[in-house]
C-alpha cells in the first residue's frame, strides 16, 4: 500500500465532491455529502502525519461507506475511474490491515 497515494486519492475525491457541491451538480444530498467530506478532511488534516500505513489502511476501511458515498454516481464521468481507483485502494488497505472480508462488512 502506497500511504501517500491513498491519502492523494482521499483528498482529490474530497476536491471532486466540492466542486459537485459548489456546481450544485451533485445528485446526492448536498449536507449529507459536505459532512462526509469534512469528516474525512477533519480525520486528515489531523493525523495525516502521524498515521502509519496500517493506521491509515485501518481508517480506509473502517470508514469505507463514508469515502465510497463521496464518489460521484454512476452518470458521472468520472465514477467508473473513481470506482476502480476506491477499490484497489480498499483492497490494499485490507491487505495491510490484515482483515477478512467477514470483518470488513459489519
Amino acid at each position: 500500500m502506497d500511504k501517500q497515494g491513498t491519502i492523494d486519492f482521499l483528498r482529490s475525491l474530497i476536491r471532486t465532491r466540492r466542486r459537485l457541491i459548489r456546481k450544485d451538480a451533485g445528485r446526492k444530498n448536498r449536507d449529507a455529502m459536505d459532512k462526509a467530506a469534512d469528516f474525512i478532511e477533519i480525520h486528515l488534516d489531523a493525523h495525516e502525519h502521524k498515521y502509519t500505513r496500517a493506521g491509515l489502511a485501518r481508517f480506509f476501511v473502517k470508514y469505507q461507506n463514508i469515502i465510497r458515498s463521496l464518489i460521484p454516481g454512476r452518470g458521472s464521468r468520472s465514477h467508473d475511474k473513481l470506482m476502480r481507483d476506491f477499490n484497489r485502494h480498499l483492497f490494499l488497505c485490507k491487505v495491510e490491515y490484515g482483515c477478512k472480508d467477514e470483518e470488513v462488512e459489519s
